[in-house]
């Protein structure tokens, strides 16, 4: 067996120790769909307000019930959902 491939198997069973594996129920269970109204403010005319736009993202919960998400789904977010898989 080459020292590539030996190597490689070696690390996939010490991985398997090392990193739990999960179930696909946990998994499913963790991941939320977003979804959230925005509105762009204009800073040089605040007086008025842009057109409300909706948009949707994918987070997931992590310990102390809490949602990671990236940045740009809940950014200049007025209103925010969050529905559970399924």
């Amino acid at each position: 067996m080459p020292c590539l491939q030996r190597n490689l198997l070696i690390f996939a069973f010490i991985s398997s120790f090392l990193f739990p594996t999960f179930s696909q129920a946990n998994t499913q269970n963790s991941i939320v769909k977003v979804f959230t109204a925005s509105v762009t403010y204009d800073y040089d005319s605040p007086w008025q307000v842009s057109k409300i736009e909706n948009a949707t993202g994918s987070g997931c919960i992590i310990t102390g019930h809490q949602i990671l998400t990236n940045a740009h789904v809940v950014s200049n977010a007025t209103f925010i959902e969050v529905q559970l898989y399924g």
